[in-house]
């Protein structure tokens, strides 16, 4: 199959076989896909037929070329027009230039000339495709580092870790306005299909309600949903109620054999409270049932004491998590002492047990073998059976993290010392070292004390300072060199960082470091030949 394809626009039969056989000769990588007698079929076939460029003969009976040129210009901006006429007039000529026409032959013109001009346009068009590809690749690598950021400053929020929250506008993805907002929390269960379940639940709320959707833990998914005016006159509760009944109509269709509920919070105008709006959609989410599986909060609920227990369960999670041992025993015996009254009991234990596996999971630690919990009918034997497995992973946990994460994070950091030249991602990394993208970010922040962004953004400016004070490349060389694919944002991310343009650093050296010597200079100078004083106590 060619690559590119072309239409022939003439109202003279012969002379549009006669540039068929020609183009055939001697444009092997491309193919005449359709031939148009009038410049109203060559409007038409080129809406069909998807051509790169167009051969058009100027005076045609009815539209001319001229006219057909311009209604095809505007469905179709990317397709090079080769104007062909037997008049050698500058005024037609001038006309289609305006109309982004790229060359005007003459009849008859030799086939040579034939030739290199198709060369030339096809030229022009594979140089558009490449770029096309590129920032296609670019946006989808964006996409993928947006998607990881709003997960994890979803995340934060529903911790009630604000200062993280904010923390993440330093990326530059995420666009927030004052505005209101709720929160959702989804449940799902189904385990095998919970991961392509997730993905299904990510994108819908993206796409429907531009949301801004948390990892899955625990077959818990945390969504941010911001709150648009609409021009109905529903309530946010009504609107709010109807849109997540769609999507979980929606997603039975897909997921038969997996259970969806979701619980959502009322409004909330400030991110720092958004919290609130998370345990409230939590506390909803605990009253769903089997013919209720969408809830919205409201007054009649219990708060206080499900907003308690929620973040007693969640501390818990998060001590296994990172290996506290003795704190994740004080809060377990806490945790079951007040929930074993309730009547699901039995399916709460095996939840927090199956919770726990998944956050271990999802940091990239494989657990011992164990036995499944069963249900012997004695509930004090499987809270113990529990606690004896929450005791196991929390101190899986801590053994990981000082036997394992140090390696880990350096193993990280050496194959970001060798890719940062190339567009590397946060997932990309991430699955180098084996761990989920959420975790490992989580992880190297903590540990390194910077995040993926800033670490990645210090090796690129050490090695541009290097070839500025180096090597005779041109700025543009080095931006690439670097990692960068915009000369622009290189130059003001440098100027940001460093105090000054790149050509500036080339040419001076650091304004920190000209600052020290200035000063050095002076306090030479002021004590003449008896040098700087020092500290002679």
């Amino acid at each position: 199959m060619s690559r590119y394809k072309i239409m022939i626009a003439d109202d003279e039969e012969i002379e549009r076989l006669a540039m068929r056989n020609m183009l055939a000769e001697g444009v092997q990588e491309a193919e005449v896909i359709a031939e148009a007698a009038n410049g109203r079929e060559a409007v038409a076939l080129a809406a069909k037929r998807m051509p790169d460029v167009v051969f058009m003969d100027i005076k045609m009976p009815g539209m001319d070329g001229v006219e057909a040129v311009k209604r095809i210009r505007e469905a179709q901006p990317d397709v090079k027009f080769i104007m062909v006429s037997a008049f050698d007039t500058f005024a037609y000529a001038r006309e289609v230039m305006k109309e982004g026409v790229k060359d005007y032959l003459l009849k008859p013109s030799k086939k040579e000339e034939i030739w290199r001009t198709v060369r030339r346009v096809l030229a022009e068009v594979e140089s558009e495709r490449a770029e096309r590809r590129e920032r296609e690749a670019l946006e989808g690598k964006l996409r993928q580092a947006e998607s990881v950021v709003r997960a994890e400053w979803v995340t934060a929020l529903f911790l009630n870790r604000v200062e993280e929250a904010e923390a993440a506008d330093r990326f530059g993805f995420i666009d927030w306005r004052e505005q209101t907002a709720y929160a959702a929390v989804c449940r799902v269960a189904g385990r095998e299909q919970e991961k392509a379940a997730y993905e299904w639940l990510r994108q819908e709320w993206i796409r429907r309600e531009e949301a801004f959707v948390g990892p899955l833990i625990g077959g818990h998914v945390p969504v941010l949903v911001p709150v648009r005016d609409g021009k109905d006159g529903r309530t946010v509760r009504a609107k709010a109620v109807r849109g997540a009944q769609r999507i979980l109509a929606d997603f039975e269709a897909v997921f038969a054999d997996v259970a969806l509920a979701i619980g959502m919070g009322t409004e909330v105008e400030r991110l720092e409270a958004f919290s609130t709006s998370c345990d409230e959609a939590l506390m909803a989410l605990d009253q769903t049932n089997a013919n209720v599986r969408v809830m919205m909060f409201h007054a009649s609920l219990n708060a206080g004491r499900g907003a308690e227990d929620l973040r007693l369960e969640q501390s818990l999670l998060e001590a296994v998590h990172d290996g506290q041992v003795q704190l994740m025993l004080r809060l377990f015996d806490k945790w079951a002492a007040g929930k074993s009254k309730t009547s699901d009991f039995g399916r709460e234990l095996e939840d927090v047990a199956y919770r726990a596996e998944r956050m271990t999971e999802n940091a990239g630690v494989v657990l011992a073998p164990h036995e499944q919990v069963k249900d012997s009918g004695d509930i004090h034997e499987r809270v113990a059976a529990v606690r004896t497995r929450l005791l196991s992973i929390a101190k899986q946990m801590d053994k990981w993290q000082h036997e394992h994460a140090y390696g880990t994070l350096e193993a990280a950091k050496r194959y970001m010392e060798a890719n940062f030249q190339s567009a590397l991602t946060l997932e990309e990394t991430a699955e180098h070292v084996g761990l989920s993208p959420y975790y490992f970010s989580k992880l190297f922040k903590e540990r390194s004390g910077t995040t993926f962004i800033d670490y990645v953004t210090d090796l690129r400016l050490k090695q541009a300072k290097q070839l500025l004070r180096t090597s005779g490349m041109s700025l543009k060389e080095i931006c690439y060199a670097c990692g960068y694919g915009n000369p622009n944002y290189f130059s003001r991310l440098f100027k940001k960082r460093v105090g000054c343009p790149p050509s500036e650093y080339r040419s001076n050296g650091e304004p920190q470091k000209k600052e020290e010597d200035r000063k050095k200079r002076k306090e030479i100078d002021a004590h003449g030949d008896q040098g700087v004083p020092y500290n002679q106590s």
